[in-house]
């Protein structure tokens, strides 16, 4: 309802951006709607960890099998800016199973482009590294 003096504006919803771009990152003109990276599904032969990248920059690797839980540090999951490679502060939380390893950024950029990194880690029990590494490239909008 609008005030005493001012008209009242009909406002519809939208289904396209400019240039009749829709969603999934096809470009057909001058816009690009971002896709969040596919999640990429843990591997137990290879020990290579699935990742996802949640609506809030929390980036979240899960393994197949049980990991050594001293090894879930911001050393070796961590998240930093594609451009000038500065680490983004967070933390890193391990669930009790120990198979997923979770980094909650404190402070994070809109519109940057981020590289989220695991190392290679222990499993439960080894002695030495033996997952294999992971990186993954997102874009905050």
């Amino acid at each position: 309802m609008p005030f005493k003096g001012e008209t009242s504006v009909a406002i519809d919803s939208v289904t396209t951006i400019p240039d009749d771009t829709t969603g999934g990152g096809t470009t057909t003109g001058g816009a690009t709607v971002p896709t969040p990276p596919t999640p990429i599904t843990p591997d137990g032969t290879t020990k290579t960890p699935g990742v996802t990248i949640g609506s809030d920059c929390r980036v979240t690797w899960t393994f197949t099998t049980a990991i050594n839980d001293s090894d879930a540090t911001v050393t070796n999951f961590k998240v930093v800016n594609k451009t000038t490679s500065v680490a983004v502060p967070g933390n890193v939380t391990i669930d009790t199973t120990k198979k997923i390893v979770t980094f909650v950024p404190t402070s994070i950029a809109k519109g940057v482009t981020y590289t989220a990194t695991a190392l290679a880690i222990r499993s439960s029990g080894a002695t030495t590294a033996d997952t294999t590494a992971i990186s993954v490239d997102f874009t905050t909008v």
